[in-house]
Order: structure tokens, then C-alpha cells, then sequence
């Protein structure tokens, strides 16, 4: 996928770029959700979504751009990857798990240890 010189420029202008380890902040506009918007073509677009298509390209069908470390306003190519909505599931109770299943998980661990 291609986009033109402007496009890019525009996009990178908001982007606070750090090392490729790190989180790269969007420092564009916020939705309510907390992701980064950005207009590509008259049609706002999440920021990450747009990374995405410039850093790999299309985005199949039914995926999803994830994101590794879990921070809405990184647009970084390294810490996004394609998913399904069970996967951004499971990452949002990984992230926060409720504080019910905190406790049935730390008890589970502990009677492991207990009991080996």
C-alpha cells in the first residue's frame, strides 16, 4: 500500500518517534476510546491502524491491529500485530484481569506451591 509524501509527513508530524523498543506516542487527536484519529482520505482511521498500513500493509479481513504493550496511543510498527476480536480479548483481561479472577489466580498459585 502507497500513500503519498504528504499523507506521511502529516501522520509522522504527530508522532512522538523514539527508540524501536520503546513506545512511539501519538500526540494527534484522541477519540474517546483513548486511540489516536487520523484523517487518510476525508475518513478518520485509528493511528495504529494507519501505522499498520504504512509499516506492513493491508489489514486482512476480520483482523484486528493489537497492540503488544497495550498503550492505545502507541502507533510503533514493533509493538502492533494482526489479531481477532478473541485475541484483543483475551489481551484486555491479560492488561486487567477483573479483580475476582485475581484472587481465584493467586489462590490457584498458591495451593501449586502448597501442593506442588
Amino acid at each position: 500500500m502507497e500513500f503519498d509524501r504528504g499523507r506521511l509527513e502529516r501522520f509522522f508530524l504527530k508522532v512522538v518517534k523514539q527508540e524501536p523498543d520503546e513506545c512511539w506516542e501519538w500526540k494527534g487527536c484522541r477519540r474517546g476510546n483513548g486511540y489516536g484519529g487520523f484523517w487518510n482520505n476525508s475518513k478518520q482511521i485509528y493511528a495504529h491502524r494507519f501505522s499498520w498500513l504504512v509499516h506492513h500493509g493491508s489489514i486482512p479481513e476480520g483482523k484486528l491491529v493489537l497492540h503488544k504493550c497495550n498503550n492505545k496511543g502507541c502507533v510503533n510498527p514493533n509493538h502492533l500485530y494482526l489479531g481477532d476480536y478473541s485475541d484483543n480479548m483475551m489481551d484486555a483481561l491479560l492488561a486487567n484481569p477483573p479483580l475476582h479472577l485475581c484472587a481465584r489466580v493467586r489462590e490457584e498459585r498458591r495451593q501449586r506451591r502448597i501442593h506442588g
